[in-house]
């Protein structure tokens, strides 16, 4: 940064305050009372009381970004200011990195571009997936230490400092430690120990620097007295979950894994897409009579081209940028600091390389595929073309209004406040039943009292300071069919909380609709059976409050 000029430096202050505008606007309207967002505050307040992560609660991240909240709690309170505090930082964080790491093999324009299209795609944005209050911490502080490592990478390699690239080995394993889908990635040390010609004592001391956040994250549940039993159980419910027929149902609908529709959909944008881009090319060659006549059937052809990406929502980006690599892949090959840029995107992006929905986990590949996409046209397709930039700025514009107006008008529904002494969250001016939930519990109920809300609800349990089963206290479709329903109604014969709330949450993303209606149907038998309706709530969503019968 100190060799930035006058206008590097502007640019930079503006990207942050554009940034930091986006976290004021959407201060507080991310997350979600009945969708994950509740696990996140619930479960670090749960261990901070003793309970153990793995062993006492359920969980299918890794420990770390847990424990890091544990630790923000003890320091500064369980409660949402904390934890949003925590989010907006590490939003902020990601921008500035993404826009560090452009400027290593981008130029000036572009390297300005991508951090604003991440900004608008992931900090003003009101769904679960975003950067700041997500579905999951695991997957944004991820998101930050492996932008810190594909940084040092990048140093490394330009400056040829084995230090850097121990400190990318050391980040990498801590992205690990939060997220595994940050795995593929650590495939790029041996790769570029290879290509570098490092030798196998320094690849050794890759491998030891990336084990320290993982064995020190894994050993500390470890000592809280999760043992090996809890530790086998724990993989064997893993594999379960992956087996789930309603995950394999949510993955093929939502950007994962793909399908028969999805894949026809992607080829037929993907052909369209290199069509279009050929005659492009074509055009940006030939010499016409009139230069305009060049400006002009390239103009066309960008409008094409940003029709098709507005209507696709980008969901192809991932398969044309791995596309455009092979066509080229002589020209990569020898340019060793491309080549590996390129590898690193692409291995960060593996779980949207097929399909790269922004509304739900592309989201979190997009700006490295955005990267690797940039890189490749602006590099080894258009090169010297500065009617590029042109189209490319003009695409800004024309992808990002009609979503960007979509947030605005999201927000402005989001006026009311749910708010308790542990924090609020909004929520939507025609959805009061939460807050009326709330308020029930607050008043009619004991402090001791545990209350189950299924098939989610932990916010409300953390708004009001209740406790949920921790184990079987999340019974989304694909939990129920792998901890096995009849484990599940075992449990509870045993551990009889004093109430349960049952919600009218639609689970069309994972197949099936409402619990109690074509999933867990035995259980809400048995709940019926044991327990009488006190309190019902009518609204969206619809809230019955059972208490446990004398």
């Amino acid at each position: 940064m100190k060799n930035w000029d006058k206008k590097e430096s502007l640019q930079f202050l503006g990207i942050v305050l554009l940034t930091v505008i986006g976290l004021c606007l959407f201060w507080g309207r991310q997350g979600d009372v009945a969708i994950d967002t509740g696990r996140e505050f619930y479960i670090p307040e749960q261990m901070l009381n003793g309970q153990v992560l793995y062993k006492d609660i359920f969980n299918i991240y890794g420990a770390l970004a847990y424990q890091i909240n544990m630790i923000l709690y003890n320091f500064f309170g369980a409660n949402t200011l904390t934890l949003h505090i925590a989010g907006n930082i590490a939003g902020l964080g990601i921008i500035i990195l993404v826009y560090l790491i452009a400027k290593q093999f981008l130029d000036r324009f572009y390297a300005i571009l991508i951090p604003v299209f991440t900004i608008f795609i992931g900090i003003f944005k009101m769904h679960i997936f975003n950067y700041t209050v997500p579905y999951s911490f695991a997957v944004t502080y991820g998101m930050l230490v492996v932008l810190v490592s594909l940084y040092c990478l990048l140093k490394y390699l330009k400056t040829q400092k084995n230090n850097f690239l121990y400190f990318s080995a050391f980040f990498a394993g801590t992205a690990f430690a939060f997220k595994y889908d940050f795995a593929p990635f650590l495939l790029i040390f041996p790769l570029v120990c290879y290509l570098q010609k490092e030798s196998f004592k320094t690849f050794l001391k890759l491998v030891l620097i990336g084990l320290i956040i993982p064995i020190v994250s894994f050993s500390s549940v470890f000592a809280c007295g999760v043992n090996f039993n809890d530790f086998i159980n724990n993989i064997d419910l893993f594999r379960r979950i992956a087996q789930a027929p309603s995950l394999t149902y949510f993955y093929q609908n939502n950007g994962v894994f793909l399908n028969l529709t999805t894949s026809i959909s992607i080829l037929k944008n993907l052909s369209i897409f290199c069509l279009i881009l050929l005659l492009w090319k074509f055009v940006a060659k030939k010499t016409f009579a009139h230069k305009a006549t060049s400006y002009i059937l390239q103009t066309l052809l960008a409008i094409i081209l940003l029709t098709l990406i507005y209507k696709t929502g980008f969901t192809f980006i991932g398969i044309a940028t791995l596309c455009l690599c092979l066509i080229k892949y002589n020209k990569i090959f020898t340019d060793k600091f491309n080549f590996i840029c390129l590898i690193a995107l692409i291995l960060l992006s593996i779980k949207s390389i097929f399909i790269c929905k922004l509304g739900f986990y592309g989201i979190y590949s997009f700006p490295f595929l955005l990267m690797a996409l940039t890189l490749v046209l602006s590099e080894y397709y258009f090169k010297g073309q500065k009617y590029l930039k042109l189209i490319l700025a003009l695409a800004c514009i024309i992808l990002l209004t009609p979503p960007l107006k979509s947030e605005f008008t999201r927000r402005g529904l989001y006026k009311s406040k749910i708010e308790t002494q542990k924090g609020w969250i909004s929520s939507a001016t025609n959805k009061t039943a939460s807050a009326l939930l709330v308020n029930f519990i607050l008043e009619k109920t004991d402090k001791n009292d545990k209350i189950v809300i299924l098939p989610e609800g932990h916010m409300i349990n953390f708004l009001t300071n209740r406790k949920s089963d921790d184990y079987y206290g999340n019974l989304i479709p694909m939990y129920v069919e792998s901890l096995g329903e009849n484990n599940i109604i075992n449990h509870y014969k045993q551990n009889k909380p004093e109430y349960f709330v049952i919600t009218d949450r639609d689970m069309t993303e994972y197949g099936k609709q409402y619990i109690c209606l074509d999933y867990a149907s035995n259980l809400c038998n048995w709940i019926f059976e044991n327990y009488h309706v006190v309190y019902k709530i009518l609204g969206a969503p619809e809230y019955t409050v059972l208490r446990k019968n004398e």
